[in-house]
């Protein structure tokens, strides 16, 4: 047996090993896999890279899905990050996980790592997807605010309304990306079509939007 053959099949041990045991809740024993594999597997060949990074991940999972964990998450994402800048899954992990917690830190940390995925790859539609959603999801909260607001004459109730034209045009390049990259799907459509109509300016395109919708609509 060759050697890298023998590697790869310890790898894959470790792996499974580590996934296994994180799906059963032992998650001290998948750590501790994780940590092992990863100092047998930090060398500079291809294999070992693979190997190396898909530990990394699981070991990433780990502490993402446990709230415990978080501030041990962050150090390590960061860490990971450090060593693997241009890892787009590693950091559509991180953002995701980011993206979670209420508080403007992280969320501002969750954004400039979803921007720094679309630097490397603009077309990334997962990252496209996030950043859309945070914006439409804002706007989703300030117009609850809205019905909340009895007097829609009053400053609040402007206020509100502009925070939620604001956020939906942030959202719109996102989402039109997506339209771009999966010009037949519905989800794209009638979110557009959502953004536009509070953009006076793109009259045609709204036009042109509900048609595809009502063509989409009869397959």
């Amino acid at each position: 047996m060759q050697e890298s053959e023998s590697s790869s099949i310890i790898g894959s041990a470790y792996l499974t090993n580590a996934q296994l045991n994180y799906s059963i809740g032992n998650n001290k024993r998948a750590l501790q896999l994780v940590e092992e594999g990863k100092s047998l597997f930090n060398g500079n060949s291809e294999d070992d890279k693979i190997i190396y990074q898909n530990l990394d991940r699981i070991g990433l999972s780990i502490y993402s899905s446990n709230p415990s964990m978080f501030q041990k998450a962050i150090k390590n994402f960061e860490n990971s990050i450090q060593s693997k800048p241009n890892d787009l899954i590693l950091k559509l992990s991180y953002a995701g996980l980011l993206a979670k917690r209420p508080e403007t830190e992280y969320q501002n940390r969750s954004l400039e790592l979803l921007n720094d995925d679309l630097k490397i790859e603009l077309d990334n539609l997962n990252a496209n997807i996030n950043l859309g959603a945070h914006y439409v999801n804002k706007a989703v909260e300030i117009s609850k605010k809205i019905s909340d607001t009895s007097d829609s004459d009053s400053d609040e109730f402007f206020q509100l309304e502009n925070q939620v034209i604001e956020n939906l045009k942030n959202a719109y390049p996102y989402i039109n990306k997506l339209h771009q990259l999966q010009t037949e799907e519905l989800e794209w459509v009638c979110q557009l079509i959502n953004i536009v109509a509070y953009m006076p300016d793109k009259e045609d395109e709204l036009n042109r939007l509900q048609e595809l919708k009502i063509e989409l609509e009869k397959y």
